[in-house]
């Protein structure tokens, strides 16, 4: 039962660490590929979970300047301040 009610395993919650991982891997992919628009969207996800929300929402006006038409990005304006 090790690690059975670790954080990371409490009803799909991330700790800060994976979060913070997460958010290293979605910039090198965005820093190789500055025109992936799920990249940007899934960056600002991470971001916004971080609570580094005026990152947050930079990462969405990246996204919504590729594409504006993107459905994944009526979902994400909802979550954004």
């Amino acid at each position: 039962m090790n690690g059975y009610l670790s954080p990371a395993k409490v009803l799909g919650a991330s700790t800060s660490n994976q979060l913070t991982e997460e958010k290293d891997f979605w910039e090198k992919i965005i820093k190789d590929s500055p025109t992936y628009q799920d990249g940007w969207i899934e960056l600002a996800k991470v971001l916004f979970d971080l609570r580094e929300k005026n990152y947050a929402v930079g990462a969405y006006n990246t996204a919504k300047a590729i594409n504006p038409n993107n459905l994944k990005l009526k979902e994400l304006k909802n979550l954004l301040p």
